[in-house]
């Protein structure tokens, strides 16, 4: 095949794909804008392979807002880092919550469809082989929860487990009480918020 008609091919295949991506952004009509607060890269079993993680905070309220605007910033990330194989968007509640446990929304887009092959704890036998993964919860916390989080997850560390058959790496007791003191609330009142992940399937891209 003449080198002239190689490079069309090319460049066809890259409009198509350019067209697809604008095509599926433009069904996230309930994405809301997004700040990145944060990133770090995913370690991988393969050299082949390349991940990132980023965190982003936005005033999104409900499920579907959680859930399309981490899906708009994966879409987003993809175009200004083509390097990554896998992209992970995380939307966390507060920057002072990045890489803790709680979260509003996750997406996974494996843009070589491989899923989350090659990812240490992830089931090699079911999370491999899809192009998205995204789940959402349906409500944000509530303003008291939030401070909570906040408090918990930044002192955690001054409260070391003083047993060590322990399977947390704090003492829950004094932490509980540390927060409890310092919000002025009962420590049956404290306890460490969760937001419940459900997957989002509402769109049709999502599940190719």
């Amino acid at each position: 095949m003449p080198v002239k008609y190689i490079i069309v091919l090319f460049l066809s295949l890259i409009f198509i794909y350019c067209s697809v991506s604008e095509k599926d952004k433009s069904k996230l009509t309930r994405a809301k804008t997004y700040q990145v607060v944060g990133e770090h890269g995913i370690t991988l079993n393969n050299d082949s392979r390349r991940a990132n993680v980023w965190f982003i905070t936005s005033d999104a309220g409900n499920f579907d807002e959680f859930a399309q605007t981490v899906i708009l910033a994966a879409f987003e990330m993809h175009q200004q880092h083509k390097q990554y194989d896998l992209i992970q968007i995380t939307l966390v509640p507060h920057e002072d919550l990045i890489a803790t446990e709680l979260s509003y929304a996750s997406a996974f887009y494996a843009v070589d469809k491989k899923g989350l092959a090659n990812i240490s704890g992830a089931d090699q036998n079911t999370m491999t082989n899809f192009k998205w993964l995204v789940r959402a919860a349906e409500n944000p916390l509530q303003t008291k929860d939030l401070v909570i989080a906040k408090l918990w997850y930044k002192h955690m560390a001054d409260f070391p487990s003083e047993d060590p058959l322990s399977s947390l790496s704090y003492n829950k007791e004094k932490l509980i009480k540390f927060v409890s003191d310092s919000l002025r609330l009962e420590k049956k009142e404290i306890r460490l918020p969760r937001a419940i992940l459900k997957d989002y399937k509402s769109l049709d891209f999502l599940i190719e």
